[in-house]
């Protein structure tokens, strides 16, 4: 059973890795506008933000690296997070 945002964010990250960076954003698509704050939500967010840093990708048009906005669908242009207009 899964009790804190850590285990959450290391289960995600297990998923994280098998996607590729069009299923990444996918899933990064699907939290935008949430508005809830729980465990699972940290968790996620954590090892989005952690997933885009292994893979190089650059979302500095979104957040840096103590936050990320959720604001905004993304899609990725040659290796860096663009938000959708």
């Amino acid at each position: 059973m899964i009790t804190n945002s850590s285990q959450y964010k290391q289960k995600y990250l297990q998923q994280f890795k098998n996607l590729t960076d069009n299923e990444l954003v996918e899933e990064f698509n699907c939290k935008v506008g949430i508005k809830y704050f729980n465990f699972a939500i940290q968790g996620f967010m954590d090892a989005m933000r952690e997933e885009l840093i292994r893979r190089k990708i650059d979302y500095s048009e979104i957040g840096h690296e103590n936050s990320m906005s959720y604001t905004n669908k993304v899609k990725i242009v040659n290796c860096k997070i663009i938000k959708e207009i």
